[in-house]
């Protein structure tokens, strides 16, 4: 990907290792100067350990840490333009391929759906509660993030809050991320390898329960292998992320083996 000087762009990538495995999914915000990497805490040393090892074509870079320095902010709901309003945001002007700043903060377009919108904002620590109480007043209410992570499962949107380490970009359905002609980078060979042969062992489904289905591998139906990448819960329902075989072409209800258990869970 091309995460050349675009001030003020909105992009998103993947760090890969040797093995063509993500290392870190992450959100940018271009500056100018500098630009601003958004990313799960779990992998944050990881991250940061590839980013310094980097060698640079032509160029010093500086890796610094601001870990609870901003903060990303999810508005979603099915028209949650008018709670934006009050911030002196007009929705129309959001995109997903740029942020917009007010005051010291920035906002996009993050998911637009048939089900829900969802803006993104990133702000800085000391302007968080500010904002907050200036989206109550404007009709928002705060939710869990449990609800935005069960959304992005049923609608196949990968966000980089979801574990996605050491797992193949192209099952996860980020191949949009994945440059092959940018140049040499870690992976290469085996993305370049798997789009040539059209190799691909697994992908992406949601499963819908009424129970939280344990994240790791499991068996289901038949003795069928699957992998939980993440559960959520929804209202009465939990909606899980899953990684299946190409090879199966299964749909509706399976039943999964869970230690001395069965969760019954459904395809949607």
């Amino acid at each position: 990907m091309d995460i050349s000087s675009k001030v003020m762009k909105r992009e998103e990538s993947v760090l890969c290792d040797l093995n063509g495995r993500i290392i870190g999914h992450i959100l940018h915000a271009d500056l100018g100067e500098q630009i601003l990497l958004v990313h799960s805490l779990d992998n944050a040393k990881e991250i940061r350990d590839v980013l310094s090892t980097g060698v640079p074509w032509n160029e010093d870079v500086e890796v610094s840490t601001g870990d609870g320095a901003v903060h990303r902010l999810i508005i979603v709901g099915k028209k949650p333009e008018r709670v934006i309003i009050g911030l002196g945001i007009g929705a129309n002007d959001l995109t997903q391929d740029n942020w917009t700043e007010f005051f010291d903060s920035m906002i996009s377009l993050s998911t637009e759906t048939e089900e829900y919108t969802a803006f993104e904002m990133l702000i800085p620590t000391r302007l968080l509660q500010s904002i907050k109480e200036g989206l109550e007043t404007n009709g928002a209410s705060q939710g869990e993030a449990d609800s935005w992570l069960a959304l992005q499962s049923l609608t196949g949107n990968i966000d980089i809050s979801m574990e996605t380490s050491n797992h193949i970009p192209f099952e996860l359905g980020l191949a949009n991320l994945i440059d092959l002609k940018k140049g040499c980078y870690p992976g290469q060979e085996i993305h370049a390898r798997m789009e040539a042969r059209g190799i691909q062992a697994r992908l992406g489904r949601c499963l819908k329960s009424d129970k939280q289905i344990p994240k790791g591998k499991a068996r289901f139906s038949e003795g069928e292998r699957i992998e939980i990448l993440c559960s959520h819960r929804l209202g009465d329902t939990w909606l899980s992320y899953c990684l299946i075989s190409t090879k199966l072409d299964v749909n509706g209800e399976i039943s999964i083996e869970v230690s001395d258990s069965t969760i019954t869970a459904t395809f949607v």
